[in-house]
């Protein structure tokens, strides 16, 4: 522990006295204590993964992100591609995902892709999605059922802001969705005027949605978005609706 390498005050650990993780480091300037590799409260779980135990988990990466609601369901427009942010606090293994279609597309051959992109930057009103993590291939989405994708290798994130990708190459599919609201996302500006002025929330929610997708739902996710900047979906609540429950296991 120490100042190497710069002013800020810094614990590190190593397994091999030659490569460092940084646990805790504290601001030269403010004082404020920040973790640089995430913070890892115990979590507490049953014991089998059926019901959401065990080493793996479906859903929120950071014990922070509040959860409310898991049966409201969504239509999925046809070869619309949706985007629904998330927060990873700290280096994490992703293994997969699983979509709840509860509704099957009435297109025969229809097709579900998922996948991870990295959240890219605010574009005006818009948004704009970075560079490709995962691409978790199709499922058929004229069956109604449970969707798990699984990725072959895992795949390590690091800390920082993503958003599932998910898109139907039919008409009619719904898919149930959970409304998280992770703390710190959302931003609030003035809207409308008068006695319809209220408070709107400028943030990557209820979700963000891309048009004209076919080619990337069924032809592959492109490894940097193709047509930024996306749409951004305004709401006068905090929840973001996440369509897409990644699967997750500690390094």
């Amino acid at each position: 522990m120490g100042t190497a390498g710069n002013d800020d005050f810094s614990i590190k650990v190593s397994v091999d006295g030659s490569s460092f993780l940084e646990g805790l480091r504290i601001d030269r300037n403010t004082g404020a204590a920040s973790f640089p590799n995430g913070m890892e409260p115990e979590r507490h779980e049953v014991g089998s993964i059926t019901k959401a135990g065990g080493p793996d988990w479906w859903g929120a990466v950071d014990p922070f992100t509040l959860s409310y609601s898991s049966s409201s369901q969504q239509a999925l427009s046809q070869n619309r591609m949706f985007f629904m942010a998330f927060h990873v606090d700290r280096p994490i293994q992703l293994l997969g995902a699983f979509v709840s279609l509860n509704i099957a597309s009435t297109t025969a051959g229809a097709l579900l892709r998922c996948g991870i992109y990295r959240l890219g930057s605010p574009n005006g009103d818009l948004w704009d999605i970075g560079d490709r993590v995962a691409d978790f291939g199709t499922l058929p989405a004229d069956v109604a059922d449970n969707k798990e994708f699984n990725l072959g290798t895992p795949q390590t994130l690091t800390k920082g802001w993503y958003v599932t990708a998910m898109g139907v190459s039919g008409a009619g599919a719904y898919a149930r969705y959970a409304r998280w609201m992770t703390p710190g996302l959302t931003r609030f500006y003035p809207h409308a005027s008068g006695t319809s002025a209220y408070p709107q929330t400028v943030a990557p929610q209820v979700y963000l949605y891309s048009g004209s997708s076919n080619t990337e739902i069924t032809g592959g996710l492109p490894a940097s978005w193709t047509s930024n900047p996306v749409t951004t979906m305004t709401s006068t609540n905090n929840w973001v609706y996440q369509m897409v429950f990644p699967k997750w296991r500690e390094l």
